[in-house]
């Protein structure tokens, strides 16, 4: 394994970069500025959508493109000036929304927008408490309508939905059979560990192609990046980078996928990956 060559590091949020309260602690912060310092490209790769990136990271000095929503946006630094857009065509984000509801799931309609996106829902099936969790938290970015089909008559970002583990692994399945090659996330709820959240992007809308795109628009060969993840939808980004780092947190498939194990999330493993392995010499500021 080398990691002298690296050129681009790209860091997943949520359960890897930011600790359990979300935080980016001034010790992980330092590591990321001084990667910056030494010419390297740092860069987020994650499923949150723009807004709430944003309002987290717009003080941390990323210089390489942001992969948001799971890889079906990529944007610019500081300004988020998109660069790629991908979404489900209407007729495929139907029938996502008749598989869902056949399971008796609620589909939840996201469609893209410059700063982020909006999403749509309807109560035609019982809405989750871990899905009413985050409407609420969501408020400003939501519509309820009457009927989510009825809004499909434009493309998608993605749906998703939210539902009993055993219920999601069906839904998995039958996606499988009646979209084959489209590109699923099924997640365990980090709140509710019986649930899960499954998300349906645009094929080829995964972070390990998005990480490729990445690579093509700043030159950079994809052998030379270190990849940091926790959750399945990391494992096509551990397999696309040349280095993959797993957080001690990760899931069993990510940590196996991975060339390198550090500490948790909550013990700053990203920036005691980079001070062993990027900077070496550079020891990262006391943890806050």
């Amino acid at each position: 394994m080398e990691t002298s060559t690296l050129k681009y590091l790209a860091i997943d949020l949520d359960g890897t970069l930011l600790n359990g309260r979300s935080r980016l602690t001034s010790r992980s912060l330092r590591a990321l500025e001084r990667c910056v310092e030494r010419g390297l490209y740092v860069g987020i790769c994650t499923g949150r959508g723009v807004m709430t990136c944003r309002t987290l990271l717009d003080s941390v000095p990323f210089n390489a493109p942001h992969i948001v929503q799971g890889g079906a946006l990529l944007a610019e630094p500081h300004t988020w000036e998109p660069l790629f857009y991908g979404n489900l065509a209407p007729e495929q984000a139907a029938v996502v929304v008749e598989t869902v509801r056949q399971l008796g799931l609620p589909p939840v309609a996201y469609e893209a927008m410059p700063d982020g996106y909006r999403f749509y829902y309807d109560r035609l099936a019982p809405i989750p408490e871990p899905m009413q969790l985050y409407l609420d938290f969501n408020r400003l970015r939501q519509r309820e309508v009457a009927d989510v089909a009825e809004l499909l008559t434009g493309p998608a970002a993605l749906i998703a939905t939210v539902g009993k583990r055993e219920t999601l692994v069906e839904l998995d399945a039958a996606l499988h059979r009646v979209l084959p090659g489209a590109s699923i996330i099924n997640e365990c709820n980090r709140t509710h560990p019986d649930y899960g959240e499954l998300y349906v992007l645009p094929t080829g809308c995964d972070k390990g192609t998005a990480l490729r795109r990445v690579c093509e628009h700043l030159g950079v060969s994809p052998a030379d990046v270190m990849a940091f993840g926790d959750n399945l939808n990391d494992l096509e980004l551990m397999q696309a980078a040349g280095v993959g780092v797993a957080v001690a947190n990760a899931v069993d498939a990510i940590r196996e996928a991975a060339d390198i194990v550090t500490a948790s999330n909550d013990d700053d493993g990203v920036a005691l990956a980079i001070q062993e392995y990027v900077l070496r010499d550079q020891p990262a500021t006391a943890c806050d």
